[in-house]
């Protein structure tokens, strides 16, 4: 039989999937949140019908600005989206079966940025800062005990995102008990969740 040329994973992480992939917006950073701002301005009047306000004004004029936010956070690359140094800025929000990751999908080793167990936390609630309202976006912080153990900063949506971690961290409670049995027996067990 034949050599793997795969190295050997950690035991503990063989059997970790994916549950879901979330990119911030550009609310994570100052300057999103300073366009959201920005574009909350409801100053303005009607014109046939339609409300012409100085948010919308100013979400025409600065929508170049905006791009070159999006493209800072997605781009894998710095200057040049395939020319230049590893883009440090982007980073994406993993969950999986055992933990949640910070982590910059754009480096060859893929090592996290940060990462929770689903057990490190016991809280997770949404806190929505000035700018970020308007894109529908807010920093999921999780907490143990009421300290903050870990913040996802302009998650898009974060109530979709905040049910799919509770519901990921109640099933690896429920799946855990079982695992380590058959990890003690000398079985090997993949539970989905």
């Amino acid at each position: 039989m034949a050599a793997s040329p795969l190295k050997p994973q950690d035991s503990t992480r063989s059997h970790e999937r994916t549950v879901t992939v979330v990119w911030p917006s550009i609310s994570a950073g100052p300057w999103g949140q300073w366009l959201g701002r920005l574009y909350s301005n409801r100053f303005g009047f009607p014109i046939g019908g339609v409300p012409l306000t100085l948010g919308r004004l100013m979400t025409l004029l600065t929508a170049p600005i905006g791009a070159v936010l999006y493209l800072v956070r997605k781009a894998p690359r710095w200057p040049l989206v395939l020319v230049g140094t590893v883009n440090t800025a982007g980073v994406r929000y993993r969950v999986t079966t055992q933990r949640l990751l910070i982590e910059n999908p754009f480096e060859k080793d893929a090592t996290p940025v940060a990462a929770l167990p689903l057990d490190g936390f016991d809280e997770v609630k949404a806190e929505v800062q000035p700018g970020q309202d308007w894109y529908h976006a807010a920093d999921v912080v999780l907490l143990e005990r009421g300290v903050e153990r870990l913040r996802l900063a302009g998650v898009p949506r974060p109530e979709p995102f905040m049910r799919t971690v509770m519901k990921t961290q109640q099933a690896a409670a429920i799946n855990r008990p079982a695992k380590d049995a058959a990890r003690q027996a000398g079985h090997e067990v993949i539970v989905a969740i």
